[in-house]
């Protein structure tokens, strides 16, 4: 897990180079993230400043040269674009992609739900970036809805590459969100990076399409003992496209799940299905938890706020539509 930091105000930190630090919209592990802007243009730019001194008392700065490292060669529409790197004296500037509308934790936090062509759109964007790291070897580590951002457009886009790992298929390392986390990371065994990734994705969609974790669980604790006793009771809420992903991904072995690439075929084959109009006599609603199964929601810190909300309802369940001539594959259940 990353160190949390408490950072003193930056105040000092008025501009760097060419961009102008105009307000702080978020805090990340170890970080303070402000909207800023070029000095020759109106250009909007998010501006990352890490003080290099914190960041080394409390050890970090392992995660800040990783970060550095890989996101400088990352190039996908789907991944947050950096656009410059400035080291100062005692901070590292990195300037960043504006992602006007926030990020996906605060939609859910805010109880807002996306209709089914944009969960599927979501869907399809974040797998593209996932399929483009895990192609290159990179695994991202903590897949979670505060780390899906959306642009002034509402694409998703995927962000914070400090815990990523690369041409490292086997980890022992415990990082994430613990209730994201695969079952296998929490053994304190050995594990492929690239299928936690999947697990993390999954869990993340049936999160933003019902708002519930998808494990009959009172607590956090109880997650972590029934993943470690091999009894995790794993209970989807969710049908039709979004079901099926949920499902291919949350297979407790991992060697079972499906990749980020067939993932990405299965949901581009489906997505003229997915988003046909067909009679409301056909659409499978989404269920709710039960009240004995049901837990608080998850409450995820994000790493910036939202700024503008858009292209959203306020509805109860959310609809998931499927042809009802097609026919899903058959998943191995658990």
């Amino acid at each position: 897990m990353k160190p949390q930091i408490q950072l003193a105000p930056l105040k000092q930190v008025k501009s760097a180079g060419k961009y102008i630090l105009e307000k702080e919209i978020g805090t990340g592990g170890f970080a303070k993230v402000f909207m800023g802007s070029s000095a020759k243009s109106n250009e909007k730019f998010a501006i990352k400043v890490i003080k290099r001194e914190q960041a080394k008392e409390l050890d970090t700065m392992s995660y800040v040269e990783n970060e550095l490292r890989i996101i400088s060669r990352l190039n996908h529409p789907n991944i947050v674009k950096v656009y410059d790197i400035i080291y100062t004296d005692d901070s590292i500037l990195i300037v960043m992609e504006y992602m006007a509308n926030g990020d996906l934790q605060r939609f859910i936090d805010d109880n807002y739900c996306f209709n089914i062509e944009d969960q599927v759109r979501i869907a399809l964007e974040i797998l593209e970036a996932l399929a483009y790291l895990h192609q290159r070897g990179i695994s991202h580590r903590d897949i979670k809805p505060a780390n899906i951002m959306f642009d002034k457009e509402m694409h998703a886009k995927l962000i914070d590459f400090g815990l990523c790992r690369e041409n490292t298929n086997i980890m022992k390392t415990i990082c994430g969100t613990q209730l994201l986390m695969a079952p296998e990371v929490l053994l304190n065994h050995s594990y492929d990076g690239i299928k936690a990734d999947i697990w993390s994705y999954g869990v993340t969609l049936h999160i933003m399409a019902t708002r519930h974790i998808p494990f009959v669980i009172k607590s956090e604790s109880q997650f972590v003992h029934d993943c470690k006793s091999n009894n995790l009771a794993i209970n989807i809420r969710c049908g039709g496209v979004i079901g099926w992903l949920v499902q291919a991904c949350l297979q407790t072995n991992p060697d079972e799940r499906l990749t980020a690439v067939q993932l990405l075929e299965f949901i581009k084959s489906q997505q003229t299905a997915a988003v046909a109009p067909i009679p409301v006599a056909r659409l499978t609603v989404v269920k709710r938890a039960n009240t004995s199964a049901q837990i608080q929601k998850v409450k995820l810190h994000a790493n910036t706020p939202v700024i503008i909300r858009s292209r959203v309802c306020s509805e109860g369940n959310l609809a998931a539509r499927i042809n009802a001539h097609h026919e899903l594959p058959k998943i191995h259940e658990n």
